[in-house]
């Protein structure tokens, strides 16, 4: 509803291509799921959304998906229902003040961050959104968090025998895991 309610405050003010941020409280490291109830996780948002616009045919209309970016995978699984992911903590990783930084006999152990309205986000002005939880997954270059992206895109595109975007789009499935599989799935 609110996808199509943005549609078309955009087309009757006039325009004929835009993009649509669409996520709310699906950061992975926002809180606003678990303090205000509000959100939906972001693949079931964007596959929701997709089959919108297949539906109705709003088309015209490209999403930009906000937030839920951990790794890689997250990134190509966002890319599979949008023309454009919102990375921010994905790639503000390797630029954070000393102050927030967690490190143990002097190396770089993670990255402590806090919500929009925390002491430490308005005092500093570090207006990076979350709610004190640690980040332990981080680049140190831009290239490194890049090449990572890329990597991953590639592999997935492989996998779905796509060489383009719009074949990856077109080939790639979804399925519904367990706990019990996510918990095999890892490494071990």
């Amino acid at each position: 509803e609110g996808f199509a309610y943005a549609y078309w405050l955009m087309k009757l003010s006039g325009f004929r291509h835009f993009l649509l941020k669409v996520g709310v409280g699906p950061g992975s490291v926002c809180t606003t799921r678990i303090n205000t109830g509000v959100g939906v996780g972001q693949l079931s948002l964007l596959e929701e959304i997709r089959r919108f616009q297949s539906v109705v045919g709003y088309t015209d209309a490209q999403i930009i998906s906000d937030g839920g970016v951990n790794s890689s995978g997250d990134f190509v699984k966002a890319l599979a229902y949008s023309e454009g992911v919102m990375m921010g903590k994905f790639f503000a990783s390797g630029s954070f003040e000393d102050e927030v930084l967690i490190k143990k006999d002097g190396q770089l152990e993670g990255v402590l961050l806090y919500g929009m309205a925390s002491m430490l986000v308005t005092e500093k002005r570090n207006f990076i959104e979350g709610s004190s939880q640690t980040l332990r997954a981080f680049h140190h270059t831009a290239q490194e968090a890049i090449a990572r992206l890329r990597e991953g895109l590639q592999s997935a595109m492989t996998y779905v025998n796509a060489t383009n975007l719009t074949e990856f789009r077109g080939n790639v499935r979804f399925a519904k895991n367990s706990a019990a599989a996510i918990t095999e799935a890892g490494v071990h």
